[in-house]
C-alpha cells in the first residue's frame, strides 16, 4: 500500500513539473488595412463609447452589463463588462500616443483571475490605415497546455474584431454579420445524400457534382424539394480533409431508382445550437468559428462533438448577392 502511495506522488509531481514547464505565455497579433483616416480609425479605437459596436467578445452576449468611466478616450478611461458566459473583466487606457499607438491593460476576474497587456499600432499611408492589434497574455499554470489553442482562438476573435471596426469605417468594406440564435429543435428530416472525402477547398466544386446529379432527379420525381444543406461527418482538423454529405431535404421518398451515388436517409429528430451567419462565403470560417465559441460558451458540456455538424443554405447564390447569402450552422446538442 505504502508503494502505491508512493508511485501515485511520484505521477502526480510528475504532472505538476509538466504543468509549470508549459509555455503559459504568448503574443498574438493581428493586423488589418482600413480605408479610413487614420484620425479616424484611432479615436474609434481609443474611445470605449463605441467598443461594444465592434468588440468580436461583446457578439457572443449581448445581454452582458457593460459600464464605462466618465471620460471614454483617455488615460484612465475603462470598459467593463460582466456576462454569465463571457466573464468579466476590465480594459483600461494605460498610454496613449495621439494618431500612433495606445497600450491597454486587460483584467480578467472571471472565470479566473490574469493580467493582459493590448497594443494598437497605427500607421497612415495614402488616405489607408494599417491597424495592428496585439496581446500579450499568461495563462494559469494549469492550463498552460491549452495555450496554443488559447492563442489560435484568439486570433480568430481579433481578426473578426478587425473586421467589425472596418465595417464601421470604410462603407465599401463587404459586410458580414454573425447572429447567435441558440438551442433549438427540428423534426426528422428526410433527404437525398451524396458522400464525399476531400480537403476544405473542394466543397464547393462537390456541391455543384451533387447539384447535377440530384436537382433534376428531385424535380422529375416530384419529391417537392424543400432545402440544400451540408452535413459534416469527420474533419480533420490538422489536414482539414474532411467527410461530409451534400444533401437535399425532400418532402416525399422516392419512387424509382436513385441516381448514382446518392442514397436516401431519414434524420432522426434533435436538439441543436442554430448560428446564423449572413454574407460573403470568404468569411465563412469565422461564422463557424463564432458558432464553436459560442456554443462552448453557452452549452458546455452539452455539444455533441462527435455527432455530425451542419450548414443549412437559406438563399440560392445564383439569383442573391454574396453580401446577402444567409446560412444556418447547427451544432447538435446532447439528449
Amino acid at each position: 500500500m505504502i508503494s502505491l502511495f508512493v508511485i501515485l506522488g511520484v505521477l502526480l509531481a510528475g504532472l505538476v513539473l509538466w504543468l509549470f514547464m508549459q509555455n503559459r505565455s504568448a503574443t498574438v497579433e493581428c493586423k488589418k488595412t482600413i480605408h479610413a483616416p487614420i484620425q479616424k480609425v484611432f479615436q474609434e479605437v481609443v474611445d470605449f463609447k463605441n467598443a461594444k459596436e465592434w468588440y468580436p467578445w461583446i457578439k457572443y452576449e449581448p445581454k452582458a452589463r457593460i459600464s464605462l468611466s466618465q471620460k471614454t478616450d483617455a488615460v484612465g478611461s475603462f470598459y467593463q463588462w460582466a456576462g454569465k458566459w463571457i466573464g468579466s473583466g476590465k480594459l483600461t487606457n494605460k498610454n496613449i500616443s495621439l494618431h500612433a499607438s495606445v497600450e491597454q491593460e486587460l483584467e480578467f476576474i472571471k472565470p479566473w483571475k490574469s493580467k493582459s497587456v493590448v497594443r494598437w499600432h497605427f500607421a497612415e499611408e495614402k488616405g489607408q490605415t494599417e491597424v495592428t492589434w496585439a496581446m500579450e497574455w499568461k495563462v494559469p499554470f494549469f492550463l498552460g497546455f491549452l495555450a496554443p489553442k488559447i492563442a489560435k482562438n484568439l486570433e480568430m476573435d481579433l481578426g473578426m474584431g478587425l473586421d467589425f471596426l472596418a465595417m464601421r469605417l470604410d462603407p465599401n468594406f463587404p459586410p458580414y454579420s454573425i447572429k447567435f440564435i441558440g438551442e433549438s429543435r427540428t423534426e426528422s428530416i428526410l433527404s437525398l445524400s451524396m458522400p464525399f472525402h476531400t480537403h476544405v477547398s473542394e466543397i464547393s466544386a462537390s456541391c455543384q457534382k451533387a447539384c447535377v446529379a440530384m436537382e433534376s432527379y428531385i424535380e422529375k420525381e416530384k419529391l417537392g424539394l424543400n432545402r440544400f444543406f451540408i452535413r459534416y461527418n469527420k474533419t480533420d482538423t490538422k489536414t482539414m480533409n474532411m467527410e461530409y454529405d451534400v444533401c437535399y431535404a425532400i418532402k416525399h421518398s422516392p419512387k424509382n431508382p436513385l441516381p448514382e451515388g446518392v442514397y436516401l436517409t431519414k434524420i432522426p429528430s434533435f436538439h441543436f445550437v442554430k448560428t446564423l451567419f449572413i454574407g460573403d462565403y470568404k468569411y465563412f470560417n469565422k461564422a463557424w468559428h463564432g458558432a464553436m465559441t459560442f456554443s462552448k460558451m453557452a452549452f458546455k458540456n452539452r455539444i455533441a462533438f462527435q455527432k455530425p455538424g451542419y450548414e443549412f443554405y437559406l438563399t440560392d447564390p445564383i439569383e442573391t448577392a454574396p453580401k446577402d447569402y444567409q446560412t444556418e450552422i447547427w451544432l447538435t446538442l446532447k439528449k
